[in-house]
């Protein structure tokens, strides 16, 4: 350009200026990859973009190009807060790159993640390093059979409480902040503490003290420990094992144990709940005194009680042929009876507990008295010396014998080794008691049991018999003949009948004596090997023959009793004896053959016999005949009358000595009805009677060969027969109805209802033939019930007899 002129245009250069920044950046950030996908709006003058994130400190951190308006930052670092810068860029120049966004990245992994439990609560104590860009801590447990728990936390550590035991637990950390979870940490491994044991039981080998504990392992449980600890044992015992039983032996005996099974896990170790005891075998009794009395059968053993849990002790005692007798006691004391006699026994004593025998304590010897001796016979050598042999059996334990001989008057012993010995010159007529005993050691066994032997008797002396009435029997008694054995009587008669007894003692029966003969007695003695000569005779008189053929004949109209029979020999006078069901007797008396009773009560059974009387005996009654005394007539005789079925039901008090009844009524106008009944039932039922009639009631006892009659107080009157002809006549003009009927048997009052198809009932009463019905309402149809009574019954009917209000009907019936 000059003053007066503008120069021409030089070339043309061409530029462009730098592109805009681009504006609306906006990130979304992905947690679990940290990549930031960026977006903004276009700028011009951009040919493309580049995206960067930087830190703090400007640093760079990731960076990503793009022809569009979006790209992804990757790989961006954890836990940190960076700024976003895009930048535009141009053909030269580029847009400023000033921060114009944020974005926070998810927190870092946390490290050094530890694990501690509290055996005791099974709460597990979680630690670790915190996590960079971490705000929170979430802290996750989860056990091999799947159960989850958490806690969560700001700082770096954490309790998770109610682990379920015997469980293995994966536990991770995890960092929060408030937009992202970050990465869990490595797990570590934490076992809970194991379970408790279950199922304990315990039992014991009594014969070895030993015990066998077994339970239920608890979950996470690796080994055993089972314990065996008692107050008066200051020792444990104990077995540990990895089974779920384990055996502990050479256990002192008497104990009481409490039995517990610890079960150790990983890291903890838990002990039962449930107390367990067991009880070892009695201890041994000490210090056993036994006590054996000569001839007793029953030691007394004692002993000092033994430890542990006794229920009771067994005392045992064996022979040395293996039998065996035992007692029992709760007390450190018993006494053992039932011992043989000539044994030797081993005694012991044993503690018995509910569950175990106690071992045997040391043995106690004892030994008994002999047996006494047994089959002792004793046997008169020659009657005329006397000398008398005395043998017997053999006794257990025996070494010496020692036999005697007593009677009344002096004692001669003799004795042996053997079984037998001689005591000579025994006295005549002398009875000697005859007895052995056995010695041996100081103790002499029991008396045997007690022989006898006897001189040559004497003649029995004072003989007397007499008859006993009842029976026909003689009795016949003596004195006593030193010596003798057996006594024989006889009885003869002067026609030749005789009866004999024995007898060992000074008496002695005649059972079988004739009826009415005249008996000479004797009695003679007999030793084991004399007899004596007949003692003084005695007379003696049977018992007369019973009366035979007893007839007893009742008269039916007297009530009197004639008893006939055939006479007995021997007899002098005759008693017929009549005793009733009530057990009262009645007798008569004649010296012939037939005697009269009179006043016999009514309905008893009579028991008829007769005895023959000489007047010292009177023979046995004869075979008793029974008969019957008239029966007595019934009582209390009643009639009910059923009004509607025309039946009576008649009752009556039993009448002894009735065997059946039979019942009549009786009409005035000749009517009769009748039934029966067996003697156990007092009444019957008389059917068809007639209506309107009056009758007597008479009630017959039925005997075996006689009867008696009873007739009811007063009469049966039955019902009131039915109408047969009721007719009604209506007035219209006072609006009422006569009604009559023909006169009815029996019948003392009548009653006649009038009932309306409107619903009225009207009524009239009346002891007449005839009554009138007023108030009838107008214009309805009418339908008459007729009633008859008298004091037992009413009997009503319905009659086909109707009428109109309003109108004259007559009806008939």
């Amino acid at each position: 350009m000059s003053v007066d002129c503008t120069g021409q245009r030089s070339e043309v250069r061409r530029i462009s200026t730098a592109p805009c920044d681009p504006q609306n950046i906006t990130t979304v950030l992905q947690c679990d990859t940290n990549t930031a996908n960026v977006t903004w709006a276009a700028s011009a003058g951009a040919n493309g973009y580049t995206a960067m994130a930087t830190d703090r400190q400007q640093q760079r951190l990731a960076s990503c190009q793009s022809m569009g308006t979006s790209c992804q930052l990757t790989s961006l670092p954890c836990g940190m807060r960076l700024n976003l810068t895009v930048q535009a860029d141009g053909t030269t120049c580029n847009s400023s790159s000033q921060p114009k966004a944020e974005v926070e990245t998810a927190p870092c992994i946390p490290t050094n993640v530890s694990a501690t439990l509290n055996c005791t609560s099974n709460i597990a104590s979680i630690t670790w390093h915190s996590a960079l860009g971490a705000t929170w801590y979430l802290v996750k447990a989860v056990s091999s059979q799947g159960y989850k728990t958490s806690c969560n936390n700001t700082v770096t550590n954490c309790d998770i409480p109610n682990l379920q035991c015997g469980q293995e637990y994966s536990i991770t950390v995890t960092g929060m902040n408030g937009v992202c979870m970050g990465p869990a940490s490595q797990p570590v491994t934490l076992v809970s503490a194991p379970c408790h044991n279950t199922g304990i039981q315990a039992s014991l080998d009594c014969r070895t003290n030993s015990a066998l504990i077994s339970w239920t392992p608890g979950n996470g449980t690796l080994s055993f420990n089972a314990t065996l600890q008692s107050f008066q044992d200051p020792q444990k015992h104990s077995c540990f094992t990895n089974g779920s039983s384990c055996n502990i032996g050479s256990l002192p005996c008497g104990q009481h144990y409490n039995i517990s099974v610890t079960g150790y896990g990983q890291t903890c170790s838990t002990c039962s709940k449930t107390l367990v005891t067991l009880d070892t075998a009695p201890c041994v009794p000490t210090k056993v005194n036994v006590s054996l009395s000569c001839g007793s059968d029953t030691a007394s053993v004692s002993w000092a009680a033994s430890s542990g849990r006794v229920s009771y002790y067994t005392v045992t005692a064996v022979d040395d042929n293996g039998h065996t007798l035992t007692c029992n006691s709760s007390s450190t004391s018993c006494d053992i009876s039932g011992l043989s006699c000539g044994q030797a026994y081993n005694v012991s004593v044993t503690a018995m507990s509910v569950d175990c025998t106690g071992q045997r304590s040391e043995v106690r010897r004892i030994s008994t008295a002999p047996c006494a001796p047994q089959a002792v016979v004793s046997q008169l050598l020659d009657c005329r010396t006397g000398d008398v042999q005395i043998s017997w059996q053999s006794s257990k334990g025996a070494q010496i014998y020692y036999a005697q001989a007593k009677s009344s008057d002096k004692t001669l012993v003799c004795n042996s080794t053997s079984t037998s010995c001689i005591i000579p010159a025994v006295g005549c007529g002398q009875t000697y008691n005859i007895t052995v005993i056995a010695e041996a050691n100081g103790c002499s066994s029991n008396t045997s049991v007690t022989s006898q032997v006897t001189a040559g008797p004497c003649v029995p002396q004072n003989v007397s018999a007499s008859v006993s009435c009842s029976s026909n029997i003689a009795s016949v008694t003596w004195g006593s003949s030193q010596g003798a054995e057996l006594y024989t009587v006889t009885a003869s008669s002067a026609n030749g009948l005789s009866a004999n007894c024995t007898s060992t003692s000074t008496s002695c029966n005649l059972l079988t004596l004739t009826c009415g003969q005249s008996y000479t007695i004797t009695v003679k003695a007999k030793g084991s090997n004399c007899s004596s000569g007949n003692s003084a005779p005695v007379q003696v008189q049977a018992v007369p023959c019973t009366p035979s053929n007893v007839l007893p004949t009742v008269d039916c109209v007297t009530n009197a009793l004639v008893v006939s029979w055939t006479p007995g020999a021997g007899g002098q006078y005759y008693t017929a004896t009549l005793q009733d069901s009530n057990g009262l007797s009645t007798t008569c008396q004649s010296s012939g053959s037939q005697c009269n009773v009179t006043g016999l009560r009514c309905g008893q059974l009579y028991h008829v016999n007769v005895t023959a009387s000489d007047g010292l005996c009177s023979s046995p009654p004869s075979a008793t005949v029974n008969t019957n005394s008239v029966p007595c007539a019934a009582s209390s005789i009643r009639a009910v009358l059923d009004c509607q079925l025309g039946t009576a039901t008649v009752s009556w008090q039993y009448g002894a000595g009735a065997q059946g009844y039979a019942v009549s009524a009786l009409a005035l106008v000749n009517n009769r009805a009748s039934c029966t009944s067996n003697s156990s039932i007092t009444h019957c039922e008389l059917s068809n009677l007639q209506c309107g009639n009056e009758y007597r009631i008479n009630v017959q006892s039925l005997g075996y060969t006689c009867n008696a009659s009873a007739q009811m107080t007063g009469s049966l009157i039955t019902a009131p027969c039915l109408s047969t002809s009721v007719s009604a006549v209506v007035d219209c003009a006072t609006d009422s109805v006569l009604v009559s009927w023909s006169a009815i048997a029996g019948a003392e009052n009548y009653s006649v209802a009038a009932l309306g198809s409107g619903g009225q009932r009207v009524s009239c009463s009346t002891s007449q033939n005839h009554c009138n019905i007023s108030s009838l309402q107008c214009d309805q149809q009418f339908n008459l019930t007729f009633s008859s009574t008298n004091q037992q019954c009413q009997m009503t009917s319905t009659t086909n007899v109707t009428f109109q209000s309003s109108e004259f009907t007559k009806h008939y019936v």
